[in-house]
């Protein structure tokens, strides 16, 4: 489950860019993912992680979950 989360995790820059469309946005449940597994991964990650400042899952071309 952890390398199912990591390889969905998807970090994206649109500064600069007036023309970038915001990503559409969808529930983790309607999306095949637990929101357990996704708090169970953030929890690890900032655990494990000093500097990490932000989060963003992506699924089907919908955001999930960011923070």
């Amino acid at each position: 489950m952890k390398h199912f989360l990591a390889a969905a995790l998807m970090i994206a820059g649109f500064a600069g860019n007036s023309l970038a469309q915001p990503l559409p946005r969808s529930t983790p449940e309607a999306e095949g993912i637990s929101s357990k597994a996704i708090l169970d991964f953030i929890e690890a990650a900032d655990a494990q992680v000093a500097d990490m400042h932000s989060f963003m899952l992506v699924r089907n071309g919908k955001v999930v979950a960011e923070g």
